[in-house]
């Protein structure tokens, strides 16, 4: 049987954690790719301030390393932005000129943050 392919667009909690959902369910049915703008794997973004503060290592937030990934047979490609989604195709592009082809697609991308219009943040500190 052939597997089908499956592109995760985003490599944070959300995404990885649908990932694992699918590995526990049907870990042979697809051909597994996950792009992540960012250099990291996938990591708990909620302590991140901690390890900002100096109080926790950049490790202890890892949810999965490098190896959690091959042991899977995960593709993944971090620090790539997906840049086209050509639905007619099915094929998605890079920032890299890479071209994936797929059956299924994930979009998680998360969120983008917003900083409230409340007086005195644009002060130095804030």
């Amino acid at each position: 049987m052939n597997k089908q392919k499956l592109v995760l667009v985003g490599n944070g909690m959300a995404g990885v954690r649908c990932i694992e959902e699918i590995l526990k369910y049907g870990s042979n049915t697809f051909e597994l790719t996950i792009f992540g703008s960012e250099s990291h794997v996938t990591y708990n973004r909620i302590l991140l301030s901690s390890v900002l503060q100096g109080n926790t290592s950049f490790r202890e937030i890892t949810i999965h390393n490098y190896d959690w990934y091959m042991k899977h047979n995960i593709a993944l490609f971090t620090g790539e932005t997906v840049v086209k989604i050509d639905q007619e195709k099915k094929v998605i592009k890079t920032d890299h000129d890479r071209e994936v082809i797929y059956d299924k697609l994930i979009l998680a991308t998360g969120s983008l943050p917003i900083v409230p219009p409340i007086p005195g943040v644009e002060k130095e500190g804030v």
